[in-house]
């Protein structure tokens, strides 16, 4: 498939191979697309020529202190984009007020800098779960500050199967304070005994926690 649409989109462009389709065309491989139609193909090419121009565009101003690349999203349409962005808020929580701190006022302090207590970055894959993600990661930088000890990892396939009855929804969206809810009345296991898998088919799934595998749970939170 990669290579017969590849071939077609190239056909009678150019006598050589145009630069920006082959960096497309690289992509495609790295990240495994395939597109069933040439017109898949040629709107994929257009969405990701954008971010694409972007990226260039960003990356020759050296006054940014950073650098951007490209990811498996970069030939995602925005309605599919959305689709991941699955968190829920009803408004169903604690008013808090804020108070503006003037600059210099209080010492920063950054939790990457110390060795095991911010965990790596993790991949939702095809699935609204990133409720899970946020709840489950702020878990485990909770428990490895308050323990000393390098930050655990654990299941956001538990959250995502198991806490609808808290309000969430698994892969079409949810809110961190319900999976907090959740694992007050249910310890939440590591990702080694309940793996992730809803990232691959955005499937939910169905709750198969063991509650005797329960490593972590979050009696309040504010």
């Amino acid at each position: 498939m990669f290579k017969s649409f590849a071939a077609i989109a190239l056909a009678g462009v150019t006598s050589a191979i145009d630069v920006r389709t082959f960096d497309f065309m690289q992509y495609m491989a790295k990240h495994g697309k395939q597109y069933e139609t040439l017109q898949e193909f040629n709107l994929r090419f257009s969405l990701w020529s954008e971010v694409d121009h972007t990226i260039r565009e960003w990356n020759a101003d050296e006054t940014h202190t950073s650098r951007m690349g490209h990811n498996f999203l970069s030939d995602y349409t925005y309605e599919e984009k959305a689709a991941l962005r699955g968190v829920i808020d009803n408004g169903d929580h604690d008013v808090v007020s804020y108070e503006t701190i003037a600059p210099g006022a209080y010492a920063t302090f950054d939790w990457r800098n110390q060795p095991g207590v911010v965990p790596a970055v993790r991949d939702q894959g095809a699935c609204g779960s990133c409720w899970a993600f946020s709840a489950t990661g702020t878990v485990e930088m909770s428990v490895a500050i308050d323990s000393g000890n390098a930050a655990g990892n654990y299941s956001e396939q538990q959250l995502v199967s198991c806490s609808s009855a808290f309000g969430n929804n698994g892969c079409n969206g949810g809110w961190y304070y319900w999976a907090w809810d959740y694992m007050k009345a249910h310890a939440q296991e590591t990702e080694a005994n309940y793996p992730y898998t809803s990232g691959t088919r955005g499937v939910t799934g169905t709750c198969t926690a063991n509650t005797s595998l329960g490593v972590v749970t979050v009696p309040s939170y504010t």
